[in-house]
């Protein structure tokens, strides 16, 4: 005889981390398109004057003004009064519980938007959508292999189709939708980077795209990576300083971080016992400063940033809340959600690293 006991514990280690989101700061947006002006210093000069002569006076460069559209991220569930009443294994209230487990899944999807965000004005059906890292760090992306670039001829939901094959292998090379065009202009769907999964003569098949890139955007393609060297990541720290950048934290997804830690020098490991910090933080010192490397799992494999973490911040135009909605029949509902996008007020203060095996 079987006698069936179900403990009233509910098991979950879905993952709940966000550490960009955590990492930079928080502000107020006043319009769907948040924007910000950047300006910069001429590059000094001898500047030596005839005693006595007249000023002379050039034309001023105006400030760049810079923008990023707000994205509305929202979940919702919907509750029966049966589900809610009858006795449940784990949870007194389903209600509840649906409505936590919505919160934190709404702070993930805000980390992947401010990652992978692919800039986008929208126009319904179509919603408005955020560029995030990806999107906005073009000067100082740094190559750790020279990719093949070109124009694509056509794309599809999971596919892109490329001037030439230029020897991509699935499940080994990655294609970047660069984000702006030859005039500077945002491409669609510009930003996204995918980990090619198959090629069939010059169409690569790849994970979902979140925005299908148009018919003529410029790529580049990734066919052979390479491992993740001091030298290379010592270059984009160098980039950023020449720059006028102090990049403070890098932002690795699992492999890159085990490569990092296993940099035979320059790693310095801080622990509970050393700082009364709960976790082990590795920092890194470079000849540009100090970098506290950070494990990110929703960085794309294949990359890794470094970045100024005081240059970008979580603009909300509206902050996430949540809200019953009217009762249909006999279910309660809720709502959850923020507008949010990112501000990346000097993207060549920080770098992306592209093209790592």
């Amino acid at each position: 005889m079987l006698i069936y006991l179900l403990i009233p514990i509910i098991t979950m280690i879905s993952p709940t981390d966000a550490p960009l989101t955590s990492s930079i700061q928080t502000k107020k947006a006043t319009g769907t398109n948040h924007e910000w002006l950047t300006d910069a210093l001429a590059s000094p000069t001898l500047n030596a004057q005839v005693e006595g002569s007249d000023a002379t006076f050039g034309t001023l460069t105006p400030r760049v003004r810079v923008g990023n559209y707000i994205q509305n991220i929202r979940k919702t569930g919907q509750i029966s009064d049966n589900q809610e009443a009858v006795l449940k294994a784990g949870v007194k209230s389903e209600y509840a519980y649906q409505l936590e487990k919505a919160t934190k899944e709404i702070a993930l999807d805000t980390e992947r938007a401010f990652i992978q965000g692919s800039k986008s004005v929208g126009n319904s059906p179509s919603a408005q959508m955020m560029g995030g890292i990806f999107h906005f760090l073009n000067t100082n992306r740094t190559d750790a292999v020279a990719p093949n670039t070109g124009a694509a001829t056509a794309a599809t939901a999971t596919t892109i189709t490329v001037a030439a094959g230029h020897g991509a292998v699935a499940n080994q090379s990655y294609v970047y939708i660069l984000p702006k065009d030859a005039t500077g202009a945002d491409q669609v769907g510009g930003g996204q980077y995918r980990l090619v999964t198959g090629v069939a003569t010059n169409t690569l098949t790849v994970a979902a795209w979140d925005v299908v890139p148009a018919a003529t955007v410029l790529y580049a393609v990734y066919a052979v990576p390479a491992a993740l060297s001091e030298t290379t990541i010592n270059d984009a720290f160098e980039a950023c300083y020449n720059q006028g950048g102090s990049p403070d934290t890098v932002h690795a997804p699992t492999k890159q971080k085990r490569a990092i830690s296993g940099f035979a020098s320059n790693i310095r490991r801080l622990t509970a016992d050393a700082q009364a910090l709960t976790n082990s933080i590795d920092i890194y010192e470079s000849d540009f400063g100090r970098h506290a490397v950070k494990t990110n799992r929703w960085m794309p494999a294949g990359s890794l940033a470094v970045l100024e973490s005081g240059q970008f911040a979580a603009a909300y135009l509206r902050p996430v809340r949540a809200e019953e909605l009217a009762r249909l029949g006999s279910s309660r509902r809720f709502m959850i959600e923020s507008a949010v996008t990112l501000e990346a007020r000097a993207e060549n203060s920080s770098a992306l690293l592209l093209g790592l095996a």
